[in-house]
C-alpha cells in the first residue's frame, strides 16, 4: 500500500452570496479604518452596527479578524499615506472576489 492512497482533494467554489458578503465586509472594514483615524468614538459605533452584521461569527478566523479591528481605535497614524495604501490593497482584494464571482 502506498502512502499517497490515503488522501482526497475536494474543490468547492464559494457561493455568490458569500463573495458578496465578503466584499461588503472589506468595503466596510476600510470605511471603519478611515473613520477610526479621525473619530474613534464614531468608529466604535460603526464597528458595532454596520461591520458586525457582516461577520460570520461561527468562523473562528473571521471572528478573530473582526475582534482585532478594535486595535485600530488605539493607533494614531498619518491618514493620507496609509489610506492610499489601504485603499489599493482593498481594491485588489475586491477585484479578486468579483473575478471569482463573475467567472
Amino acid at each position: 500500500m502506498r502512502l499517497d492512497d490515503f488522501w482526497t482533494l475536494k474543490l468547492s467554489r464559494p457561493s455568490k452570496e458569500l463573495l458578496l458578503r465578503r466584499c461588503r465586509y472589506l468595503i466596510r472594514k476600510h470605511r471603519f479604518q478611515e473613520i477610526a483615524s479621525s473619530h474613534p468614538v464614531q468608529a466604535l459605533g460603526y464597528l458595532q452596527t454596520e461591520l458586525a452584521e457582516l461577520v460570520n461569527h461561527a468562523d473562528p478566523d473571521e471572528t478573530q479578524e473582526f475582534q482585532l479591528l478594535t486595535t485600530t481605535l488605539f493607533h494614531r497614524r498619518s491618514p493620507d499615506t496609509e489610506d492610499c495604501v489601504m485603499r489599493g490593497e482593498h481594491l485588489c482584494l475586491a477585484a479578486v472576489y468579483f473575478s471569482e464571482c463573475c467567472s
